[in-house]
């Protein structure tokens, strides 16, 4: 029977305390979650002994299929996020109960997600007025509709607890396809989401996620990254990344809300004249890599996606599409539409 997924792998693999929560769902649903635990290759004794293990996510997908065809309930998914606790998720969910402003769970959440599975990439986008956590599926990595239900309401309902009820999703895109009956899933994300979107999305008023909260312990923060930080060197088996490494690594994931040096400090828990220093040491400093990171991900989405220059600038924290365009042409000698010719959707 297949067990826990080794330190070091490359195959795609989720923290243990996903399929314990499944388990706990059933169990609370009159049904055996045990049993359906080892029909998928699970042993939960094994599961429970080590819950910071890993399990490859192939065998979460057998899992949610099975819980889909052994329930036959498709928002399953929102009932197991229910069971997902906060400090399920390690140093993870310390960091993130921790944190001052709602914005800064985010944060948190794009810069360590493969904590909790590195079978998705998250990531922070933009609209007027507001800021979306993105989840998108890998090539080649097969993700249950289920789990990213799970992932997603789990989210909010961190969110919440963060920021109270005041802070809600006032708009939801799902990738997964349309349920037959929506209900469920308007209760539990408080508005009806749009379903078969091309990327999962949750999207919250930018006022509220930058509101600072009571609460928020500082050094909890510090506490809780230097457990998930540890956790992640072990699981790559990699030493530590340089600073200018770890700063383009932050960036990439919290653009547009890092916005300053401040901001970027802030995320990656150094003081502002340390992080300049270093910065301007490495050669580029702030503004340089801000400027680089972004370009980056503009190319990104211009190849790999099919999105309107003005969604892609709107995204990047740009005003409009013509600043965007500019400042690409600035970057790469051409223009957004014409780079994109050039580089077809892969």
């Amino acid at each position: 029977m297949a067990m826990m997924e080794p330190e070091g792998l490359k195959t795609p693999t989720t923290l243990a305390s996903w399929p314990l929560a499944v388990a706990r769902a059933l169990d609370a649903d009159g049904r055996d979650g045990a049993a359906l635990l080892a029909m998928a290759g699970l042993s939960q004794p094994v599961l429970e002994a080590s819950p910071g293990g890993r399990v490859p996510t192939a065998l979460m997908t057998r899992l949610w299929a099975l819980v889909q065809q052994q329930t036959g309930d498709p928002a399953f998914g929102l009932k197991v996020a229910g069971h997902a606790q906060p400090l399920h998720f390690r140093d993870l969910g310390i960091m993130m109960l921790a944190c001052q402003r709602p914005l800064d769970v985010l944060l948190a959440l794009v810069r360590y997600y493969r904590l909790i599975s590195d079978s998705v990439h998250v990531q922070l986008v933009s609209q007027p007025g507001r800021l979306g956590l993105c989840i998108r599926e890998l090539p080649q990595v097969p993700v249950h509709p289920m789990a990213l239900d799970a992932f997603t309401a789990g989210q909010l309902r961190m969110m919440k607890l963060v920021g109270g009820d005041t802070l809600r999703a006032v708009a939801v895109s799902l990738s997964r396809p349309a349920p037959i009956q929506p209900a469920p899933w308007r209760k539990a994300f408080g508005v009806l989401p749009a379903f078969g979107a091309p990327e999962t999305v949750l999207w919250y008023p930018r006022d509220l996620l930058e509101a600072p909260r009571l609460g928020g312990n500082e050094a909890l923060v510090r506490q809780g990254e230097s457990g998930v930080q540890a956790y992640l060197a072990g699981l790559d088996g990699a030493p530590g990344q340089d600073p200018v490494a770890q700063a383009r690594q932050v960036l990439r994931a919290g653009l547009p809300a890092i916005g300053t040096l401040d901001d970027l400090a802030r995320a990656m828990g150094l003081g502002v004249r340390s992080l300049r220093r270093l910065l301007d040491q490495a050669g580029p400093g702030f503004r340089a890599l801000k400027d680089e990171v972004l370009m980056e991900q503009a190319c990104q989405w211009l190849r790999d996606t099919r999105l309107p220059v003005g969604e892609v600038a709107a995204r990047l924290g740009f005003n409009d599409a013509g600043s965007f365009s500019k400042a690409f042409r600035r970057h790469t000698g051409t223009t957004p539409l014409r780079w994109r010719r050039h580089h077809p959707v892969g």
